[in-house]
């Protein structure tokens, strides 16, 4: 059968898309990453015994994830003594795929798919770069994978301030209700999404 359908104007669908919540879907997911650079920053002041403005000068000028977390790895261990090498292992691991997102989210391009004539039919979504070599296996990023981002790094951020908090001598008096809670939380690796048990579940 031959198809009768109008043909799509790019043009109207461009004014369309050009107002989708995917953009500030994705400004919200490198807004999340952000925060998470931050507990990061806080983590380093924590464990370095430096105050936040010197951290933030050093931590911000480290280029590579990998070797940042590698610091903030040896540091944890220097001054723990292996007591939490289950947790820190655990966040060590978990932070490296959340670093690679971060690098799609903000280096991908953004491409139009036009599946139909309505504009219920036209969407958005994050394609690698080299877009002259895809096909149906290529890779891509969707408004529903960026939520699922800006959710993970939230969490990993919040576990990371507690991690701080809890941990540093100067803030014991503030924590001692919570204290044991969490120590027993940083004795195991950590589990994500977290079960409905975990005080930063997003369960009821």
């Amino acid at each position: 059968m031959t198809d009768t359908s109008p043909p799509v104007a790019l043009d109207d669908v461009s004014r369309v898309l050009d107002q989708d919540p995917f953009w500030a879907v994705r400004a919200k997911a490198i807004q999340s990453y952000a925060s998470l650079e931050q507990s990061l920053c806080g983590l380093l002041a924590s464990l370095g015994n430096i105050e936040p403005e010197v951290a933030g000068i050093i931590f911000f000028k480290i280029s590579s994830t990998d070797s940042r977390n590698k610091i903030i790895e040896k540091l944890f261990k220097r001054r723990h003594h292996g007591q939490y090498n289950l947790f820190i292992n655990s966040l060590i691991a978990q932070l490296r795929p959340i670093d690679l997102k971060r690098n799609e989210i903000v280096h991908w391009n953004t491409a139009q798919t036009i599946s139909g004539p309505s504009p219920s039919d036209w969407s958005l979504s994050l394609i690698p770069p080299n877009f002259w070599v895809r096909d149906e296996n290529s890779p891509s990023v969707g408004i529903q994978d960026l939520v699922t981002f800006a959710h993970k790094c939230s969490f990993y951020s919040r576990l990371i301030n507690m991690l701080s908090l809890v941990l540093d001598p100067r803030h014991q008096e503030h924590v001692a209700s919570i204290r044991d809670t969490w120590l027993e939380i940083f004795a195991q690796p950590i589990t994500y999404p977290p079960p409905a048990t975990h005080p930063l579940s997003p369960s009821p």
